[in-house]
């Protein structure tokens, strides 16, 4: 077990795709806005619509992005990104204060 200060490094791939993926989707809505406020919205929103995927080693992180390329996830992924990108371009916050 990793003494206090050695905590194990945890990334959820699901968001490491959902950012990987963010460009391609936007390509489908040439009229959204792209500022960096209302991409993060994007994702926030299409994570809330995901399930996490934790790995805490590099074997974990291998394997779960093997099984995030699968067409079916990969219409997933794009699925929640079209959403989030459709509210966020009906209601955006860019002009909002942080």
């Amino acid at each position: 077990m990793p003494s206090e200060g050695q905590r194990p490094r945890l990334s959820n791939r699901v968001e490491q795709a959902v950012l990987r993926l963010l460009d391609q989707a936007l390509a489908y809505h040439p009229d959204a806005c792209r500022c960096p406020r209302c991409r993060r919205d994007v994702v926030a929103l299409a994570l809330r619509r995901l399930p996490a995927r934790y790995a805490g080693s590099a074997t974990g992180e291998v394997l779960i992005d093997v099984e995030l390329q699968r067409v079916q996830v990969q219409a997933e992924l794009l699925g929640a990104l079209d959403q989030a990108i459709r509210v966020v371009k009906a209601r955006p916050h860019h002009d909002r204060p942080a």
